[in-house]
């Protein structure tokens, strides 16, 4: 049996993680977010992501791909369509995609190291900069990526297996308190997930154009209303085996032909 896994916490920074006031200032001016409460957690909540991957080698990455497929269509799912927090992962990721992009597009330009130089600065990750930037609008937060905090919050623990010519994906929320919390990290944590993949392969163009793909395959399947309880693991594979297989300028197409299925899908 080959296995996937990740885990993503949430935790409140301590005094030495919290960066001074010309920095939060900065960030409240590019978050203008409607919600006090999110702009306040942003202040102070830290994120950490674990993975695990015993695949293959060649299956590496298709793992990878599949297990964020998964992970982010779940989370969909738990709102349903129509929620508002449906709604802004729907956009958010539609977004994504664009950022994504042009990533992969900036990175070995002086606008890519300007970008990534300010992203340093603010102590962030390049592609949270570029999100906070552009979706000003949301009301998710957008914690550091560190690995130790203060006080632990919760997180999410997800797994993907393959046994017996089958794949299974499971996913469970760790001490977070029902829909209170849930609203808030779970959202939150598809961002951090994507954020951290970003980064892990920020030297692969190639990898950049397939994940910023998926983003914007999944935005699709949601505005189509194709992202049910029932049948999150086929779609994601439909999804992750598609993208996965695009060569370098294929993802454009292969996205064409996403949205002209996702309807009938």
């Amino acid at each position: 049996m080959a296995s996937a896994s990740l885990q993503i916490e949430f935790g409140r920074l301590d005094d030495s993680h919290i960066v001074e006031a010309p920095w939060i200032q900065q960030m409240e001016r590019m978050l203008e977010v409607a919600s006090t409460q999110a702009r306040e957690r942003s202040r102070t909540l830290g994120a950490s992501v674990a993975t695990t991957n015993d695949f293959t080698e060649f299956e590496d990455s298709l793992s990878e791909m599949l297990l964020f497929v998964c992970f982010c269509l779940r989370q969909a799912a738990n709102f349903g369509f129509g929620d508002p927090a449906f709604n802004d992962i729907a956009l958010a990721l539609d977004k994504s995609y664009d950022v994504i992009t042009s990533i992969a597009r900036d990175s070995r330009t002086e606008l890519g190291r300007v970008e990534a130089e300010l992203a340093h600065k603010m102590g962030m990750d390049e592609l949270g900069y570029r999100l906070v930037s552009s979706l000003n609008s949301f009301g998710f937060g957008t914690p550091r990526l560190v690995e130790k905090y203060g006080i632990k919050l919760g997180g999410f623990k997800a797994i993907l297996t393959y046994n017996a010519s089958a794949f299974q994906f499971k996913c469970k929320p760790i001490g977070l308190r029902c829909n209170f919390d849930i609203g808030f990290y779970a959202p939150t944590a598809l961002f951090v997930l994507l954020r951290y993949l970003v980064r892990l392969h920020d030297s692969d163009p190639h990898y950049l154009q397939r994940i910023g793909g998926l983003c914007k395959a999944c935005s699709l399947m949601m505005m189509h209303n194709r992202v049910a309880v029932k049948g999150q693991l086929q779609l994601a594979m439909i999804l992750a085996g598609t993208m996965h297989e695009c060569q370098i300028g294929e993802v454009d197409e292969a996205i064409a032909a996403i949205e002209q299925l996702a309807p009938m899908m």
